[in-house]
């Protein structure tokens, strides 16, 4: 729970007001939810912590009668397979999961050998946004 107040509180000051703080549990709690976000000043996009979910604020949305992406764009992270197939078709962000996990091994083989760890590498090739008609 630790590193989930850790990356709320990082995206609440990269934001520069606090986030709410939401656990989606099933439609009849997602739709009030979205209607009521959407309905605020400056809602503009809303980029999911994976596809699955991006889909229900998606689908919830849709019942809504919110435009997306016209009023509102959508983004996954994951690029799953259901992703162009949902209408609008979701954006994704496609993470090169091959190259991340050889550069994890690499940096522990080095801190095995002693080297000085200096933490991850951010790489520009491994991760990707792949649009699609939600934004």
């Amino acid at each position: 729970m630790a590193r989930v107040d850790g990356r709320h509180a990082g995206a609440s000051e990269v934001v520069g007001s606090p986030l709410p703080r939401v656990r989606i549990t099933d439609d009849d709690t997602l739709d009030p939810l979205v209607r009521d976000w959407a309905a605020g000043p400056g809602r503009t996009g809303v980029c999911a912590f994976d596809d699955r979910t991006a889909l229900e604020v998606l689908a919830a949305l849709h019942r809504a009668d919110v435009d997306v992406p016209g009023r509102v764009g959508v983004v996954g992270v994951d690029d799953s397979s259901a992703a162009p197939f949902a209408f609008p078709s979701l954006s994704s962000v496609r993470l090169d999961l091959d190259t991340q996990a050889r550069d994890l091994a690499r940096r522990t083989v080095q801190t095995i050998d002693g080297e000085p760890w200096q933490g991850l590498l951010l790489r520009d090739d491994g991760a990707w946004v792949v649009a699609r008609s939600s934004t």
